[in-house]
């Protein structure tokens, strides 16, 4: 398991990965050896600690007149996934609220195959709320002769929910 990408893969940039491996690995150490032993240019490694002090993955300490980086321990790294898990939660609704899609505007759609068609029919059951109206376009003959059981029984179970329905039967 390459350590680095899982870093990345939770969130931290890749400056911010090797920063943080590198101090792991070395205790509590000065800029500059944070700096060869990681591969991040010094002049960066500033702001590259700075942005992991602030999600609580470095910390600094004082010795003497040394100032030395230290990593905070693995088990901070949860600490990230849990605000984000947060700020997703909080970001869900507003997100639906926005989506066009689930405007009450009106859709069409057009499918082919028995399997497909009566997939659409028992989604139609399961998202269609009372009271509501969903329209169809068919050739009766072919709707009813495709599958008698499964349209009669949709029939049943449409009624039975309280749908609206208006069907449109063409001949050809």
């Amino acid at each position: 398991m390459n350590v680095l990408k899982s870093l990345i893969d939770l969130g931290l940039t890749e400056n911010q990965a090797k920063v943080y491996l590198a101090a792991t690995e070395l205790g509590p150490n000065t800029i500059l050896q944070l700096s060869k032993v990681s591969g991040v240019k010094r002049t960066t490694i500033y702001s590259v600690i700075e942005s992991l002090q602030e999600i609580n993955l470095m910390q600094t300490e004082l010795k003497g007149w040394k100032k030395l980086f230290k990593a905070q321990s693995p088990e901070n790294l949860s600490e990230i996934l849990y605000k984000r898990q947060n700020i997703l939660i909080d970001l869900i609704p507003k997100l639906n609220s926005l989506n066009k899609t689930n405007n009450s505007k009106s859709e069409l759609s057009y499918w082919e195959g028995k399997k497909a068609i009566k997939s659409v029919y028992n989604q139609l059951l399961n998202e269609t709320k009372p009271g509501e109206d969903y329209l169809v376009i068919a050739n009766h003959n072919i709707w009813l002769d495709s599958d008698l059981e499964f349209f009669e029984d949709f029939i049943y179970r449409r009624s039975k929910r309280g749908l609206k329905i208006r069907m449109l039967f063409t001949e050809c």
